[in-house]
């Protein structure tokens, strides 16, 4: 009898942490509003498709976005201080996502943020990961493309703390109309100033549009490095007025680009394990150490 009266309890107390961790999972965190296009969604709800013009749905913590060809959806979160414009054949998943901090993921594709956290009581920490770079800022407006192993970043508003995954430690802050880009484990290239017209470009052009990135003239030259956080590569000046990267073309259909997508996903995840994303965005709130350039 005695050994019963204890599991009834015990029992009990399983089944409200189980409800509990289910109910954390199924939280709505914001809304996804279609304007052009069509957009899957994976999740603790599982699968839903967004496909009819200016149809919104709830969007969960941990929940994926993965937009089709000719596709444009805006992402609202936390009541609008964060949002998200997603461009065609991107990727973003809300990979940790609470009260004190949004870490979102971005492997493919392209993406621009609008971060105000004025009249909020808690700012919470805001940082994006992509296949080989890490973002963190207070407050801002960015456009973020993920090709590849190529990041480009271009600010419209604030500050922008921008670093390779592979290197954490070299961070370089990027300001209003500045672009910089990072390619695979080299650190970001010196910021740029941006023209007004070319800014648009990029804002406006579609995911896999490299037009915009090649006028502001953020390229830079690939650099064999050690993959371990030790390495600390210096960038380099490319002497290929073209760059390394190139324009892949016109993008394939939403089942297609999945494959990519995965392949991504795991590249981010891997580069995850070596990389302490928390130093990137303490470093622009703390000091942030400033890659200096000298002729």
């Amino acid at each position: 009898m005695g050994k019963k009266s204890l599991l009834l309890p015990l029992l009990l107390v399983l089944s409200l942490a189980l409800c509990w961790g289910q109910s954390a999972l199924a939280q709505e965190v914001g809304q996804l509003l279609l304007l052009q296009g069509k957009v899957k969604i994976q999740g603790p709800q599982g699968e839903r498709m967004l496909s009819e013009v200016n149809q919104t749905l709830p969007v969960f913590a941990q929940d994926s976005l993965h937009t089709g060809t000719g596709t444009r959806a805006k992402l609202t979160l936390r009541s609008g201080a964060e949002q998200v414009d997603l461009f065609s054949e991107t990727y973003l998943s809300l990979s940790t996502y609470e009260p004190g901090q949004s870490l979102l993921s971005l492997p493919v594709g392209k993406a621009k943020f609008l971060v105000n956290y004025l009249g909020l009581a808690t700012r919470p920490k805001f940082g994006v990961r992509t296949v080989n770079a890490v973002v963190g800022i207070k407050g801002t407006e960015f456009v973020l493309q993920s090709l590849g192993n190529t990041t480009n970043l271009l600010t419209l508003e604030g500050t922008v703390g921008f670093a390779a995954q592979s290197a954490p430690e070299i961070t370089i802050l990027v300001e209003k109309n500045q672009a910089s880009q990072t390619l695979a484990a080299t650190p970001p290239s010196p910021p740029v100033t941006v023209p007004q017209a070319v800014q648009e470009n990029i804002a406006g052009s579609d995911s896999a549009d490299l037009a915009g990135w090649d006028a502001a003239g953020v390229k830079i030259e690939p650099v064999s490095t050690d993959p371990t956080p030790e390495a600390k590569p210096t960038p380099k000046e490319s002497s290929d007025p073209k760059g390394e990267t190139q324009d892949p073309g016109p993008g394939p259909a939403l089942e297609t680009v999945e494959g990519q997508v995965e392949q991504a996903k795991q590249q981010v995840d891997q580069a995850q394990e070596t990389v302490n994303q928390e130093r990137v965005i303490q470093t622009l709130k703390d000091k942030p150490i400033t890659l200096k350039v000298t002729d």
